[in-house]
């Protein structure tokens, strides 16, 4: 995705271009993503307290916003800015917020096999290794409503590897020829960290 390797970035089959987070290919969501709870003022990032984090679902009029925070749309990326604005308006957009703003956000879709799928997964640059990437998959997985959930991201991501090892995901499966010479790896979650499990066992 990006040209430089950014720290979250995934990039499933196609979306090489920020988080490395992935580029579901294929249009609208075969199941509709449930809303993440919405939430309160953000104090600063605290490791030790997620509570410092509040997660949302984005609304269409926040698509402008994390634009902003997008490395690729802030360079003035087009496409990237579209893709932004569609996913908000299609309500696939979880965001990460702190007390100035958004900090991250991740895009849930259900394109792949009729899996979930993490297509992107952005923090901005100013927000980098303070944990924000690892509450957005946290959250991400929580608010998933299929039985497994999925992303990618190219061998050469090293960043986006450790954050995904340390959440946990395990490597499934290895794809060449989407970026030459650069391989994509996808990655599966944890049965334990979704929604569905959760609450069977909650």
């Amino acid at each position: 995705m990006l040209a430089e390797t950014e720290p979250h970035k995934l990039t499933p089959a196609r979306a090489r271009r920020g988080f490395r987070s992935v580029h579901a290919k294929t249009p609208s969501p075969a199941h509709a993503p449930k809303s993440a709870p919405a939430a309160a003022t953000m104090h600063p990032m605290d490791l030790e307290n997620p509570g410092g984090l509040v997660m949302r679902r984005a609304n269409a009029s926040d698509w402008a916003g994390l634009a902003r925070i997008d490395s690729l749309a802030a360079a003035g990326d087009h496409a990237r800015r579209a893709s932004i604005r569609r996913w908000c308006e299609q309500g696939l957009v979880l965001v990460a917020e702190g007390a100035s703003g958004p900090w991250g956000y991740s895009v849930l879709e259900y394109t792949f096999f009729e899996q979930g799928f993490v297509t992107m997964l952005m923090v901005a640059p100013t927000a980098r290794r303070q944990g924000v990437g690892t509450h957005l998959l946290k959250a991400t997985a929580a608010a998933c409503t299929t039985a497994k959930l999925f992303t990618s991201t190219n061998v050469s991501n090293h960043p986006m590897q450790r954050l995904l090892h340390r959440v946990s995901w395990s490597p499934v499966g290895l794809l060449h020829g989407l970026d030459e010479g650069d391989p994509e790896l996808f990655y599966l979650c944890p049965s334990a960290q979704l929604r569905d499990v959760v609450e069977a066992e909650g």
